[in-house]
């Protein structure tokens, strides 16, 4: 039944060959011309889980309180405060300010302090318009204590200036311009010390910077080396051209209506031309092998590429629909960019299918082959060698090859216990010495790289400038710089009542300390507010008094076990603290990659079952035997199973990458065993031997199975020359995946189907009806 549908479609096929040039061609120009407005975005957005309330609750603070992505510039030296650095640091700031998109510029030449006067009290510039010695001047400014490790060392002898940006969501390219901009204000007005620049907008931005130069070199890089393995197997210009034409018609296609759905590339879906290309090729090979096969039997290219097309459809179908099924597994990820991965991948592997016994077979047909040439050539018969050669150490070796595949399970469960969830901003880039030297600096001299807040919320007016909430705050701000390394700093509304209170009290050190009543709060507070410098406390508790927040720069909280750490050690301290009304809430972009990591192992598990049983459940239909069907998928969990103890062993972590390979994998390791399977059972129908269908099948479909096999070694290892760790680690782990299948299908799938004989032989024919040959 299989094969006279694939019969009738062959011949439709040729029947109007001219129809289906001209609508790949139509949809071709269309969907290349969406490719024109197609958009980079590696926000954290983006990255994030859907509607995650962390996010989500981020975002209304962004409006509420003003934007939390900020860029930090620091440098060191013992002249910080001479009148050259400071007019220096003046023209950062002044020009920093009027860039597009920042919001607000914070340094040494533009801060003020609140000091007392006549009336009471008011701001005033934190550097003295008088003239000063450098020395008294820096002895005077870090006498401050809301801007120590903020804007200057404990020691004074580093600063920074910090560059809050407006929320620019999910525009990546703007927050790239940004950073890009006031990278070239720093390069016209420095010195010749160092400087480090700092902030997720720099990741964001190196990353973008990054994806840009791996797409000019990655996928010709990537083209090259499967090419060069094309030219050795077939030795043939054409069979090199032809596949990739056919490929790169369905990569237009599925970027294209990636685009044309609304979506952007991502550093995720970014790879998503190279993996259709790498995966998808792999029909056009097994076609072109099969088409030299048969070539020699019929009197005209036509006729034997019809024959090659109803031989080999079946399985080619049934291998994309496998693969596409694994693809689309994620396609349930609440993590965007895993989720468009799996679909648009999937729907790549679906428009492979579709030109490969359509367009491919129609360009085939032009070719001018002659029937000598369709002879193997050398490489071919030393395959065909090599895999007699395995057949014959099966028959011998079967107890051997058993045991050593359980030692290896085992080992590599060990391995997968080993292996933890995590996601760490500097493991998206292979070289990220710049950043972690920046990062590493602002941790050690300043006051961190990155911001966790706390909200309290009273929800009624004046709540939180009651006496026992601000005494609760200032005990938790106090116990979270002390008792929690990763937070280098930390600031709330408690820190300007305080120097509100000295200042109105004649600058009295004495009273450096919390108004004692909600009336005295909400006077300074009252006082504060006529003033024209109010975006540092307008940051830190809302118009009405009913919210109030700590917040905290901490070190390291990009890492999301520290951070994670981190974040547990505070609502400890808070626990123990609070004991009023108020309710607390945390907020901040380390807890979203925290929540995304939380994620990865239930996302993995979830993706991973489905494409397991829905596979499984295609195995057992197509083979019609439960045994048959569960055989073909043990030999392909075993490539998982041992994939992921090797990355337990090599401190692999799961991230957004690696966290995608089972499904890919199970999906993609699974077609050769349905190749083998297949021509298995018929060569078992043939005379009902094992051992003499073994041989046959590996010297028939062997030799495919190690084409396609290298192709996607090579080319997935294509990926380590990408400049991103995150896929170097996914086309090693993905290599790693596709070798270890290889190895399994002509070692152990044969022994197990030699030991356990799974299929009925009953008068000369398998059972298995729609497995007849022919």
């Amino acid at each position: 039944m299989g094969n006279i549908t694939i019969k009738k479609l062959i011949e439709l096929t040729f029947k109007y060959w001219k129809w289906i040039i001209g609508i790949n061609v139509l949809l071709t120009l269309i969907f290349g011309y969406f490719i024109l407005g197609i958009k980079v975005d590696n926000s954290l957005e983006t990255m994030t889980i859907d509607n995650d309330p962390e996010l989500l609750l981020m975002q209304q603070m962004d409006k509420e309180y003003g934007g939390e992505e900020f860029v930090v510039i620091a440098f060191k030296g013992e002249d910080i405060f001479s009148p050259r650095i400071l007019s220096m640091i003046d023209r950062m700031t002044r020009r920093i300010e009027d860039v597009k998109n920042v919001g607000r510029v914070l340094s040494l030449t533009n801060a003020y302090t609140i000091k007392g006067t006549s009336g009471g009290f008011g701001t005033t510039p934190l550097l003295p318009k008088t003239s000063i010695q450098p020395e008294e001047l820096k002895e005077k400014v870090t006498a401050n204590k809301i801007y120590k490790r903020w804007l200057f060392s404990d020691d004074g002898k580093s600063t920074s200036i910090i560059a809050w940006m407006v929320p620019l969501g999910s525009d990546d390219a703007l927050r790239s311009e940004v950073v890009s901009e006031i990278q070239r204000i720093i390069d016209k007005e420095k010195d010749n010390r160092r400087f480090y620049l700092y902030g997720m907008s720099v990741i964001y931005k190196t990353v973008f910077d990054a994806m840009d130069r791996d797409q000019l070199h990655l996928t010709p890089i990537v083209f090259a080396l499967v090419g060069l393995i094309l030219f050795f197997i077939f030795r043939n210009l054409r069979f090199i051209i032809i596949p990739f034409i056919v490929i790169t018609i369905c990569v237009v296609w599925v970027v294209g209506l990636l685009v044309a759905s609304g979506n952007t590339l991502n550093w995720v879906t970014s790879i998503i031309p190279i993996v259709v290309l790498i995966v998808c090729i792999c029909d056009s090979i097994h076609i072109i092998t099969q088409y030299k096969e048969t070539i020699g039997e019929y009197p005209n290219n036509k006729d034997a590429l019809k024959e090659a097309i109803i031989r080999i459809g079946i399985p080619i179908l049934l291998t994309s629909v496998t693969t596409a099924v694994g693809f689309f597994s994620l396609g349930l990820n609440k993590i965007k960019p895993v989720r468009d991965f799996g679909i648009y991948t999937g729907m790549g592997v679906i428009f492979a299918l579709t030109t490969s016994i359509t367009l491919l077979p129609i360009i085939l047909s032009f070719l001018k082959l002659k029937k000598e040439k369709s002879r193997d050539d050398k490489s071919f018969k030393a395959m065909e060698s090599i895999l007699t050669g395995i057949g014959k150490f099966i028959i011998r070796r079967k107890g051997l090859i058993l045991t050593l595949s359980v030692v290896i399970v085992l080992l590599s469960l060990i391995g997968i216990s080993r292996i933890e969830a995590r996601q760490d901003s500097f493991d998206i880039l292979k070289d990220s010495t710049e950043l972690v030297e920046a990062n590493k600096f602002i941790d050690v001299e300043l006051g961190g790289s990155c911001e966790v807040d706390v909200l309290f919320d009273g929800k009624a007016e004046n709540t939180v400038i009651e006496p026992i909430s601000l005494k609760q705050i200032e005990r938790i701000q106090h116990r979270l710089e002390n008792e929690v390394p990763e937070i280098l700093k930390a600031n709330s509304v408690v820190d300007f009542l305080k120097e509100m209170n000295q200042a109105i009290n004649g600058d009295d050190p004495d009273y450096y300390s919390l108004p004692s009543t909600k009336e005295q709060a909400s006077q300074l507070l009252l006082l504060y507010s006529f003033d024209e410098d109010q975006a540092n406390l307008q940051s830190l508790i809302n118009n009405d008094y009913s919210q109030a927040r700590i917040r905290t720069f901490t070190i390291s909280a990009d890492d999301s076990i520290a951070t994670r750490k981190a974040i547990n050690k505070m609502k400890q301290i808070i626990s123990e603290e609070l004991n009023t009304d108020l309710k607390i809430v945390f907020t901040g972009r380390p807890l979203i990659w925290c929540n995304m990591v939380d994620y990865l192992i239930t996302g993995l598990m979830e993706s991973f079952s489905i494409a397991f049983v829905v596979i499984s459940i295609m195995m057992i239909v197509v083979f019609r035997s439960i045994g048959l069907g569960l055989l073909s998928m043990i030999i392909n969990v075993i490539p998982v199973i041992i994939t992921f103890g090797i990355m337990g062993f090599l401190n692999i972590p799961l991230n957004m990458t690696t966290v995608m390979v089972p499904s890919v994998a199970i999906g993609i390791a699974v077609d050769d065993t349905i190749h083998l399977m297949w021509r298995m059972v018929k060569e078992i129908s043939i005379d009902g031997n094992y051992e003499g269908a073994m041989f046959r099948t590996l010297k028939s479909v062997g030799k495919p199975i190690i084409t396609t096999s290298l192709i996607l070694c090579v080319g997935f290892s294509g990926f380590y020359f990408s400049e991103l760790r995150l896929l170097t680690q996914f086309g090693f782990i993905t290599f790693v995946t596709v070798f270890v299948a290889l190895i399994a299908d002509l070692f152990l799938a044969p022994v197990l189907l030699l030991v356990i004989k799974p299929i009925k032989i009953k008068k000369g024919m398998p059972s298995i009806a729609l497995l007849r040959k022919g």
